[in-house]
């Protein structure tokens, strides 16, 4: 079992009791065959990006918004993810542009690359408490 079985199992977990809290796993499997190798999400075995809304970040071939999990030994690193280079609807702009400025927190890592550090989680989420954000 690799981390991102752990991720959409607690995932899966936290849904129950949080019914309109929602994620999406990856769509293909592609020529890697992820999902036999139990990538649930985009990434690979150094990252897992947990899409949050269902629109493209462009050239990340992520979602625009989302959670990237990084294993560790305690758990993982975790952060939110706001990215949309190639986006050309003004208005879809000016939405993520919006999110960035009232979460606030965001480092920008690339002309329109945010990321926004949530901390440390344990490995069965005991402290998944950011979701509320």
């Amino acid at each position: 079992m690799n981390f991102h079985q752990t991720i959409i199992e607690q995932l899966l977990i936290y849904k129950k009791t949080n019914p309109s809290f929602n994620f999406l796993t990856r769509q293909r499997s592609g020529k890697a065959k992820r999902f036999e190798s139990g990538h649930w999400f985009q990434g690979n075995d150094d990252y897992a990006f947990v899409g949050l809304i269902n629109a493209t970040g462009g050239i990340y071939k992520t979602r625009s918004v989302g959670l990237v999990f990084k294993p560790k030994e305690y758990g993982f690193n975790c952060s939110l993810q706001v990215a949309f280079e190639g986006e050309k609807r003004e208005e879809l702009i000016g939405c993520y542009k919006k999110l960035i400025s009232q979460i606030g927190g965001f480092d920008k890592k690339d002309s329109e690359l945010f990321d926004k550090d949530l901390g440390k989680i344990s490995h069965n989420f005991k402290y998944f408490k950011f979701i509320h954000v």
